[in-house]
């Protein structure tokens, strides 16, 4: 592998890997293989964007400053290039998004607004729904019938019913975080930036110190490690 994890701009984890992105290269990263492959790469201005995984292609949602911009990239094209989506009706900055059934959610992740958007890929179209209880610049995953949208500065957990349109405040994590990543283990969510661990139990609705997990105090290790876990 040309460079340690450590040092790329983004993640994004699928079924089958999980891609490693900076500026100018792309590696896909296959664990029960042990292979790294390169991918072909298009550079594009990603500042303020969010990257996710959805339907074979990597999409670009927002930008900074705030943008309704959406793109996309197939990396299985022989010579691929970013193409424009359908843009969301809510500008945005780092939006939060989850891929939940056959729809696209977007969440507010920095600019202030609350939103919660909806994107229905067969009919190419987004709608707004019921806004957040608050602000969020945090995480979101999706677990069971819910979204949960967590962390951040605000120190927040969110639970969001796409079937019905509803959302519930429920227990605080125990810290603060300014830059934080979530996943899912077990069917619990782990909540954690460089200094803290945490793992919340969507059944119990309570927070835990994990802060065991951390290895070498970079948390980005672990959640490349429990991404991996198909």
């Amino acid at each position: 592998m040309p460079c340690i994890p450590a040092t790329f701009d983004r993640f994004i984890t699928s079924p089958f890997g999980l891609y490693l992105i900076n500026k100018n290269d792309c590696y896909f990263v296959e664990p029960k293989l042990k292979r790294v492959t390169t991918l072909p790469w298009r550079p594009v201005d990603l500042d303020g964007s969010t990257l996710a995984f959805i339907d074979g292609k990597i999409f670009a949602f927002g930008g900074g400053p705030a943008s309704k911009s959406v793109k996309s990239i197939n990396l299985k094209e022989s010579n691929p290039e970013w193409k424009s989506e359908q843009e969301m009706l809510q500008a945005e900055v780092n939006p939060l998004i989850v891929q939940f059934a056959n729809k696209v959610y977007a969440f507010d992740g920095g600019w202030g607004t609350s939103v919660t958007q909806e994107f229905d890929p067969a009919l190419n179209e987004w709608r707004m729904r019921s806004r957040m209880p608050g602000h969020c610049f945090g995480s979101a995953v999706a677990l069971g019938d819910k979204i949960y949208v967590v962390g951040g500065s605000q120190r927040v957990c969110y639970s969001y019913d796409p079937n019905n349109d509803e959302w519930e405040v429920l227990s605080k994590p125990t810290h603060y975080y300014y830059t934080n990543a979530a996943t899912l283990w077990k069917g619990k969510i782990m909540l954690g930036d460089r200094k803290h661990v945490e793992e919340y139990d969507p059944v119990e609705d309570r927070w835990s110190n994990r802060d065991e997990l951390l290895p070498d105090g970079d948390i980005n290790r672990m959640f490349l490690y429990a991404s991996c876990s198909f």
